[in-house]
């Protein structure tokens, strides 16, 4: 393997890795989100 295949297949590895943490972040972001929601719901019903 030469240096520029062990270059790319690098380049490679990091842009899947970079890809899957985004997406796990994503979807972090849209639970945390989801809780925030419910959790200002209840609170204004309770204050009804």
């Amino acid at each position: 393997m030469n240096e520029y295949d062990k270059r790319q297949a690098y380049l490679y590895g990091n842009q899947i890795m970079l890809e899957e943490e985004r997406r796990l972040g994503i979807k972090e972001g849209i639970e945390q989100g989801e809780k925030n929601k419910a959790i200002s719901m209840a609170l204004k019903q309770m204050q009804k």
